[in-house]
């Protein structure tokens, strides 16, 4: 796949997340269900949290004085307290800066970038190359989480409303 093609991938799933998102009620937000079934805040705050992860290596500069986002990378504890955290609008504004800084890093990395190796701990077992990290933080780390979200509305009696 070439870049254009990475970009309309993102940018698809980046809309669909959001129709997902939209008919969600703001005092419904950071419910959950069941254990083990993240509620739709945690996944928002998630998707934010992780994209960060290429900021440190590409956009050392950018700010990010969120409080919150800690509470949501991979390795942090469940949510007990859901006081203190953003609003539903909030972090969409927040997502939506995020990924479109990783659209233009991505855009504008030389190749030789995107075919470096790829730190940290998890995606290195997974994901050979910078390249391919990118990849999945603008599509398929999006639509796993759609997925998350489809199955949270679905046990919440929410109109999925996406595709």
């Amino acid at each position: 796949m070439n870049r254009k093609e990475i970009i309309e991938l993102s940018n698809f799933s980046i809309h669909y997340f959001k129709k997902l998102i939209a008919n969600i009620p703001e005092e419904l937000i950071y419910k959950k269900q069941s254990e083990g079934i993240n509620s739709a805040g945690w996944i928002m705050g998630h998707l934010c949290a992780e994209a960060t992860d290429i900021f440190k290596f590409y956009a050392p500069s950018k700010k990010l004085n969120y409080s919150w986002l800690p509470k949501f990378h991979n390795t942090a504890a469940p949510l007990q307290i859901t006081t203190d955290l953003p609003s539903k609008k909030d972090m969409l504004l927040v997502f939506d800066d995020f990924y479109g800084v990783l659209q233009k890093i991505y855009l504008e990395l030389p190749i030789s970038e995107l075919q470096k190796p790829c730190p940290g701990k998890i995606l290195p077992n997974h994901l050979s190359t910078m390249g391919g990290s990118f990849h999945h933080h603008l599509t398929t780390h999006i639509f796993v989480h759609c997925g998350n979200l489809v199955v949270w509305k679905k046990m919440m009696q929410l109109p999925v409303e996406g595709y």
